[in-house]
């Protein structure tokens, strides 16, 4: 059964844009906001505070938040071989 979060992340970017669509803006130096709500909906938190450092073999650094966690495992398979990919 899939996490709860990754539940919210796949609604999240179905409710703006594919992932590959944020992933570019991201690669060009912008910085993409998403809204806390959906993952709110999914799940209570003290802290949505999180950061992870992904890589497409897997995580190199994480906080070890379950909504973090569940974002990286999304995007991973979405990036391109070599890169690292920053998200908090």
């Amino acid at each position: 059964m899939p996490s709860k979060y990754i539940k919210a992340w796949k609604e999240i970017f179905e409710e703006q844009e594919k992932i590959k669509d944020i992933l570019e803006r991201v690669r060009s130096g912008k910085t993409e906001k998403i809204p806390a709500s959906t993952l709110r909906r999914h799940g209570q938190r003290k802290s949505w505070y999180g950061k992870i450092i992904l890589s497409r073999e897997g995580v190199i650094k994480s906080t070890g938040a379950a909504h973090i966690n569940a974002l990286g495992r999304i995007l991973q398979s979405h990036l391109e071989p070599e890169e690292k990919l920053n998200a908090s």
